[in-house]
């Protein structure tokens, strides 16, 4: 007649692998990106192939992104001691003002990266600076050991059911 909604073991063992699966997966892509630089990443993806032009855009983009939020926490700050966000009124002002706000200062700034570029005769490639010290034993010990135990661990409460 319809969908019914019940409850199983089997179900409760899915759920909780399908978890830890999951936990694992985001424990390995963040220890990536906090314990590798983007310098090292883009070289990386540019060794397996990456056009230089789309890896130059990666790490202009990741320099945009610091730049805006930095720009967005001031203004937000600014705003606040301004007492801008008292009320709902002044909120939604203070929100819109600061999105306009941002926005042209990020167009700013692209237009003069892109201008900077052109003056130092951008060809299709930045530079990258060489790889620094290399990652020691014990690195990476931790950063495939970690997911490996979180991956054992979910199949083993899969197979446990």
């Amino acid at each position: 007649d319809g969908p019914v909604l019940a409850w199983s073991a089997e179900g409760a063992w899915r759920a909780a692998a399908l978890a830890v699966r999951s936990l694992a997966a985001v424990s390995a892509l963040a220890l990536l990106a906090l314990t590798t630089p983007p310098s090292r990443l883009v070289g990386l993806l540019r060794r397996l192939g990456l056009p230089a032009v789309v890896a130059d855009m990666a790490l202009l983009t990741y320099r945009l992104l610091f730049v805006v939020g930095d720009a967005a926490a001031t203004g937000a700050r600014a705003q606040a001691f301004r007492l801008g966000y008292r009320g709902w009124r002044r909120t939604l002002h203070s929100l819109s003002l600061l999105t306009v706000g941002l926005l042209s200062r990020t167009l700013d700034r692209a237009r003069r990266m892109e201008i900077g570029l052109a003056a130092r005769g951008y060809a299709g490639a930045l530079p990258v600076l060489p790889a620094g010290p290399h990652t020691g034993m014990g690195e990476w010990i931790v950063a495939v050991g970690l997911p490996a135990v979180l991956v054992l661990a979910g199949w083993g409460l899969a197979w446990g059911r």
